[in-house]
Order: C-alpha cells, then structure tokens, then sequence
C-alpha cells in the first residue's frame, strides 16, 4: 500500500514538473501555495491507517470465510479441516491470507480474493491440488514460479489438478490496483 502512495506522488510530482516546462503552471509557485494540502493528505492517511471505516465480517461456519472492509488490511490465518472457501474482499486494504495449513472439504471450493486497492498475499498448501485465476490492472501477479506484470494482466495455473479428485480447491484473485503473491 505505502508503495501505491508513494508511486502517485512520483507521478504527480512529474506531471508538475512537466506542466512547469511547458510554462501552463509555475512549479514553485503551485508547491509555495499548497504545500499544506500534503501535511492534510499526510495527516489523513495516518488518520485512516488503523481506523476501520467500513468493515463487515460475517461467517456462515467456521470453514467458510465472508469479510469485506474499507481503509482496513485484512489477515487470517485458517487451519479448518473441512474448509470451503468463501469471498474477501477489500478496497484500499491489503489481504495476507495464509491457508497452509488448512484441509480441503470434499467437492468444488472457490475461494475469491477482491481487492480495489491493496496487496494480496496467499500462503497455500504443497501438498493439494489448487487452481489460479487472477487479474490486475495495474500490478504485478506472481504464482509460484509464474509471473505477469503491467496493465490489463491476468494469470491461470493449475497446480496438479486432476479431473479423477472428489476435492477441487480453486483460488480466483480479481484487483484494481496492487501486487498478488501466491506461495
């Protein structure tokens, strides 16, 4: 997250930059004037960073996860031995997700991973067998050993999936803005 803010603040210091070449605006003018609106935008993040604006968090049994949250990251640990998946999702939040641990409950699972703004990080386990569906817009999409970065970029992997299993576990990762890592 904090490289998100940082990479906007390179860009818009360029788009100064670049306007004070074309002689539209006066760079040192517009900082001198409203170098305060920082300290305000500062002082709102770190206003914002631990406050949960929005956050909604329910479960329908212990092996089936809904949450959803606003200005908040979001990390879980599961270790359920019947675990059907479910939906988290976040805008401006990260989601660390370690699932490592956890035992797959017979049949088709998904579980879908939505981020507006926000890293996603999943820990799964090496021994079951688990599908990859992701997308970005803007960010860089790393599972396993498989990676894609850029605009407009998704990634499908397949990690030992056999049509003869009674256990399909599937990980479907969907972000606006923001970096997956799946390990």
């Amino acid at each position: 997250m904090k490289n998100i803010i940082f990479g906007f603040l390179i860009i818009l210091l360029g788009i100064l930059l670049l306007l004070d070449n074309l002689n539209i605006l006066d760079f040192y003018n517009v900082i001198f004037t409203y170098w305060p609106v920082l300290l305000i935008v500062i002082g709102i993040y770190y206003l914002l960073k631990n406050y949960k604006i929005a956050e909604k968090h329910t479960e329908t049994s212990p092996d089936l996860v809904q949450y959803s949250s606003v200005f908040n990251d979001f990390k879980l640990e599961i270790n359920s031995k019947n675990f059907k998946g479910g939906t988290i999702s976040t805008v401006f939040g990260d989601i660390i997700l370690d699932i490592s641990q956890a035992e797959f409950a017979d049949g088709k699972h998904i579980l879908k991973l939505n981020s507006v703004i926000g890293d996603l990080i999943v820990k799964v386990p090496e021994n079951y067998n688990i599908g990859f569906k992701s997308s970005t817009l803007i960010g860089s999409l790393k599972i396993f050993d498989k990676s894609s970065n850029g605009l407009l970029k998704s990634l499908y992997l397949e990690k030992n999936l056999s049509p003869n299993l009674n256990k399909k576990f599937y990980v479907i990762t969907s972000q606006l803005i923001g970096d997956l890592k799946i390990n």
